[in-house]
């Protein structure tokens, strides 16, 4: 079979476009979504006396974060969520504490997040945590978890 140069270069550009294009796209949405609760779940802290499980939600607005934490003395778990507008959402940020890493996002002021903790409604404190552990400073990855965040939310029209 012989193939004629222009054939060769129309086929070279077609190949090229959906190479080059494919590179490019950014993740949807959902794949947003399922890689951060999955680096979240691996990375939930974990002590001898607590084990942290967090899912996080975003949709229709609204983020809300499942904590399951089980306590070890005396044997205990909690089952916890927290909720809040995407808008009243001031900035997230990482704190480095001693132990473990909090990924906190911090309400505007005079916006509070909906606590509900063991199915009663709790204080709000303008807050809420995700415990991690310290592994999260490897490999970029509060770097890679702050894009996927960012780009959720920009999903979202934040």
């Amino acid at each position: 079979m012989v193939i004629l140069p222009k054939s060769f270069v129309l086929i070279l550009s077609l190949f090229t476009a959906t190479f080059v294009s494919a590179q490019s796209s950014k993740p949807t949405l959902e794949e947003s979504q399922r890689w951060l609760n999955e680096k979240i779940n691996g990375l939930s802290y974990d002590s001898e006396d607590a084990k942290y499980n967090y899912t996080i939600d975003f949709s229709k607005g609204v983020m809300t974060v499942r904590d399951k934490t089980t306590f070890t003395s005396p044997f205990r778990t909690h089952d916890n969520t927290y909720s809040c507008n995407f808008t009243d959402i001031d900035f997230f940020t990482f704190k480095e504490k001693s132990y473990n890493v909090w990924l906190t996002f911090k309400m505007k002021e005079g916006k509070y997040e909906t606590r509900i903790m063991d199915g009663e409604k709790f204080q709000s404190f303008g807050e809420i945590n995700i415990l991690l552990n310290r592994s999260v400073k490897n490999d970029n990855l509060i770097e890679r978890i702050t894009k996927a965040i960012n780009r959720i939310l920009e999903f979202n029209g934040i």
